[in-house]
């Protein structure tokens, strides 16, 4: 299984040279579902998907100064100058990326292979909304290879595709250094389905942007019906069996902001109705979406018996890292500082403060590491990509509407539990957002705003 994995990523990579842009970046979204835990050895970039991009940005190095060209005077250019700004004021303050090899690794994976990606994305997608099919299509199989591993973890109580990838590895997510990564929730209370992943909840998040990406496709005519109903099984399979409560309630919350978008209130009105029955009828009446929705809900209260985060339990986080912050609430205490000083990359019995747990949520982790002025460069780049969406709305309602539920999916989620792999493929979808509304604009010959 291993080798068949390192031979499809190389196949991958070497097809960059040989398809066009669309099927390109239809590839890096594969690889994003697919490819998280794979590691080519005997090259540079072991990791698959920082292979991919390399690779995509190798293919397109004879057409870099246009696709540069394309990107100025646009949201785009300033996007990644505000990720570069971050990126520098990180290095300089923080005291883990004092020498050469550290920084480089920071800034490939900082930038190259996780803020970029919106540029990536931006550089491939057509003029037009077809240019999204060939990622519909790639990201239908996909979704089928990840419910297969879903199912068969889900039969077996291990992660048979997590094991072959880590063998040998020991698992630190579950607070059992003992344990094989493929057993890492065999034994739990809680069982939570893996998949291709480490960790669960980036099993939940794919399933959830996928099926979002999907609606948009199928309510705009880009898919059949039966593509469509298979993506929607796989993926509430996915959301439903990763038992991550953030992922429901980051369903819940999409799904609303994408309906009140994309539809007109007749519509909002009638779906709505629909919905809230379909809801209150399956909480009446089946037992495992009242067990669900208990569990989601339990969130808000004090004591429950549900393990995991709660409300008081962040009020607590958030006064820790304050105290941490103290000397320096600027720049906070520097990359890596909690996988490091905290002792967290080490498993969660060597955390030196128990306050933070696992400090669960962006913003905290960014005021610990970068202070305040991180966490505000990283609020300008989220904001910006919701208002530029949202004040061009009327341009394109189902377009507007597909990037700003992705992007409530993934702040919600990113604050809930940390923001994990969820970045990366965000910002893929949204660069075809922020294209499909530039040329929507264009082609209405009107100024953007």
């Amino acid at each position: 299984m291993k080798f068949i994995a390192i031979i499809t990523v190389l196949i991958c990579c070497v097809s960059m040279f040989r398809i066009n842009r669309e099927s390109k970046i239809a590839i890096l979204i594969l690889g994003s579902m697919l490819f998280s835990l794979v590691n080519v050895p005997a090259v540079p970039l072991h990791s698959a998907n920082m292979l991919l991009p390399f690779s995509f940005l190798l293919s397109e190095l004879k057409n870099l100064k246009n696709l540069i060209k394309q990107t100025r005077h646009t949201i785009i250019w300033n996007l990644t100058g505000v990720s570069i700004i971050m990126v520098i004021i990180t290095i300089v303050t923080s005291p883990h990326l004092s020498d050469v090899t550290n920084i480089r690794y920071f800034i490939q994976y900082e930038l190259f292979f996780k803020y970029f990606a919106i540029l990536y994305a931006f550089w491939s997608f057509g003029k037009d909304e077809n240019s999204i099919k060939a990622t519909l299509k790639y990201t239908f199989w996909g979704i089928i290879i990840l419910t297969f591993f879903g199912l068969l973890n889900y039969i077996t109580k291990t992660a048979d595709f997590v094991g072959t990838m880590l063998a040998g590895a020991e698992t630190l997510y579950a607070g059992d250094t003992s344990l094989d990564v493929n057993e890492s929730f065999t034994y739990q209370d809680r069982f939570r389905v893996q998949s291709m992943f480490v960790n669960p909840f980036d099993y939940g998040y794919i399933c959830l942007l996928i099926l979002i990406l999907h609606i948009y496709g199928f309510t705009q005519k880009k898919e059949k019906k039966l593509t469509f109903y298979i993506v929607v099984i796989g993926s509430v399979f996915g959301i439903v069996t990763c038992g991550c409560r953030t992922i429901l309630l980051c369903a819940v919350i999409g799904f609303c902001v994408y309906m009140l978008i994309a539809y007109k209130l007749k519509k909002k009105i009638k779906y709505g109705l629909f919905m809230i029955f379909i809801c209150i009828g399956s909480y009446q009446f089946i037992p495992a979406v009242q067990e669900t929705t208990d569990k989601m809900l339990s969130v808000f209260e004090k004591n429950s018996d549900v393990g995991g985060s709660s409300l008081e339990m962040r009020t607590i986080q958030y006064a820790a890292v304050m105290y941490h912050i103290q000397d320096s609430p600027l720049f906070g205490c520097g990359y890596n500082y909690f996988n490091i000083d905290l002792g967290w990359g080490q498993g969660k019995e060597y955390l030196k403060d128990s306050r933070l747990a696992g400090l669960e949520g962006v913003v905290m982790n960014y005021l610990l590491e970068r202070g305040f002025c991180g966490l505000i460069f990283y609020l300008i780049f989220y904001i910006s990509l919701i208002t530029f969406c949202y004040r061009n709305k009327q341009y394109s309602r189902s377009i507007a509407a597909l990037g700003l539920s992705i992007l409530t999916v993934y702040i919600c989620f990113a604050n809930m539990t940390g923001e994990l792999k969820s970045v990366y493929p965000t910002l893929l979808i949204m660069g075809y957002v922020i294209k499909m509304i530039y040329q929507k604009r264009i082609f209405q010959n009107t100024k953007l705003v």
